[in-house]
């Protein structure tokens, strides 16, 4: 097992790549922290999961500091330490043409997907600084932390911004033992991707596949495969690195 007996926190682990993520490295041996901002949702990751293996969850709004603060005092509280983090929660947001994108939505953006991410960083250095096996750190940006799109200003610059944390914080903590990456998923199956296939809105399921020049969509669990094994002892090469699981989409 990949990860036997680590202890690994997941943010967003209630649906989409969280849920998938977390169903592979519970098989590779972790120990699980859940949080998500759905309790619902937590719960039914955590059914999913077989009831054998070793899970605590914490409902946790990753856009309000406290809740993060409480999350890493929690998790050190019952484990004593933290092996590897996924910061993976984050919002897609609304589509508009630039200019009259609104600044609220631009914030609420930035905040959960970019900022969250910088405060969950500096709680998890913090702690894995403390202990005499440091750890790794994984946090999702997108393939739109890579390219532009029209539409979703928001969502790139904080995607962008999340590659940026991944490759400073990595010069900065790699020679004193921590690990950070990021992973950059392309089109990937996921509830929301459903969602709006089925609203008829946004185009047909193999219309969104043929923007991977593989012909299909990703799925949460190839995106887990890769944590997990970027998470682990083998990955220990793996410094300040955005892999774009894509299908081949940025390379076309």
């Amino acid at each position: 097992m990949l990860l036997h007996n680590k202890v690994i926190l997941v943010t967003g682990a209630g649906s989409g790549i969280g849920r998938g993520t977390s169903k592979v490295l519970a098989r590779e041996g972790a120990i699980l922290f859940l949080t998500d901002i759905n309790s619902d949702s937590l719960q039914e990751t955590i059914k999913l999961i077989d009831s054998n293996e070793k899970i605590e969850s914490l409902v946790v709004d990753v856009s309000k500091e406290n809740d993060l603060k409480l999350m890493m005092e929690t998790i050190v509280l019952k484990f004593g330490r933290i092996d590897g983090a996924f910061n993976n929660a984050g919002i897609s947001g609304p589509s508009s043409e630039f200019k009259d994108y609104d600044d609220l939505e631009f914030d609420k953006i930035i905040q959960t997907d970019l900022k969250s991410v910088w405060t969950s960083m500096k709680l998890q250095i913090n702690q894995m600084l403390k202990q005499e096996t440091k750890g790794a750190i994984i946090n999702t940006a997108s393939i739109g932390g890579l390219v532009g799109k029209p539409g979703i200003s928001a969502y790139i610059a904080a995607k962008h911004g999340v590659v940026g944390l991944t490759k400073t914080a990595s010069l900065e903590y790699g020679k004193k033992g921590i690990r950070i990456n990021a992973v950059c998923p392309g089109i990937i199956r996921t509830e929301m991707l459903d969602q709006l296939i089925k609203s008829g809105t946004m185009g047909t399921e193999e219309e969104w596949a043929h923007l991977q020049p593989i012909g299909r969509l990703g799925t949460t669990e190839e995106i887990g495969e890769f944590v997990a094994w970027a998470l682990s002892d083998k990955a220990s090469l793996l410094h300040g690195q955005a892999i774009a699981l894509d299908g081949g989409f940025t390379s076309s």
